[in-house]
């Protein structure tokens, strides 16, 4: 399982599908964080839609069965922003689907395999109660080096968003929960102008992890 190698080749090298066709979904870049940390600067290469190519090479997940999930559980669109500073980087990703029970499906399937994977782990999210966060210690692409990702994923009606901080030392957990919890809002509608509207108590039709 390439598990961080897969992203640092979709952040580094630009992975991302094309403008048309199935990728192209002009709502979903409203429905990711804007605003990464101080010091990360956007990278033009990596920040673009996903189709199921570019999808696959943006998880996790081993590429291979990523392919073969989005293909079973109708993947709709998708979309990834990417930002670098120095070495470290940032993900956020989202991923829409044709139904919320498929979604959740890839979200149970992402949450799998990193628990699956020797040296890496997963928790319970505090918001959303129902996401999942997770630590990766993985080698690049090109095995040379250790590279530590932490990060969050959650499903929320028929939407997957994944956020991941990766670099070659590990992470503030406190910046990456901060990160995850701003996504949520984001893509709950939240957010509003860059500025946090009062958070319902619960999203409408949250959806049920599995245990």
């Amino acid at each position: 399982m390439a598990l961080a190698g897969a992203i640092v080749g979709l952040a580094l090298a630009g992975c991302s599908g094309s403008a048309t066709g199935p990728a192209a979904d002009a709502s979903l870049p409203s429905a990711l964080i804007s605003n990464p940390p101080a010091g990360y600067s956007p990278s033009a290469t990596g920040t673009g839609p996903l189709d199921v190519q570019g999808a696959s090479y943006s998880t996790p997940a081993d590429v291979d069965q990523t392919a073969a999930i989005l293909k079973a559980q109708a993947f709709r669109a998708g979309y990834v922003k990417v930002w670098q500073k120095g070495p470290d980087y940032i993900t956020a990703a989202i991923y829409r689907f044709d139904t919320a029970s498929h979604a959740l499906a890839f979200a149970d399937f992402e949450k799998a395999s990193i628990s699956g994977e020797v040296g890496s782990y997963v928790y319970v999210l505090t918001q959303p109660s129902w996401g999942t966060g997770f630590v990766i210690t993985s080698k690049n692409k090109t095995r040379t080096k250790l590279i530590f990702c932490q990060g969050g994923l959650f499903a929320l009606e028929t939407d997957v968003s994944l956020v991941q901080t990766c670099g070659e030392q590990p992470n503030s957990s406190t910046m990456v929960d901060a990160l995850t919890n701003q996504q949520y809002l984001q893509a709950s509608g939240v957010m509003v102008f860059g500025s946090v509207s009062p958070a319902p108590s619960k999203p409408s039709n949250p959806p049920v992890a599995s245990p």
